[in-house]
């Protein structure tokens, strides 16, 4: 169980980044748009957020124009 939470972690924080760069934001300005801390976002996109908030994930992909099941 704990194995798969790690990997449904690094592929959230990897789908985050690539929507990040194919946007071309910053991790600071998506975070200044999805109104979260820089260290919290980069704790969720480094896999180092241990359980991120479904709605903090949801304000993450609506900061990117993207619908939520993609990440």
């Amino acid at each position: 169980m704990v194995r798969d939470l790690n990997k449904l972690r690094q592929l959230i924080g990897k789908n985050i980044k690539k929507y990040r760069l194919i946007a071309g934001f910053s991790k600071a300005e998506l975070a200044r748009r999805a109104c979260i801390s820089y260290s919290h976002y980069c704790a969720i996109e480094n896999c180092k957020a241990n359980n991120p908030k479904l709605d903090t994930l949801c304000d993450i992909t609506d900061a990117l124009g993207i619908e939520h099941v993609l990440i």
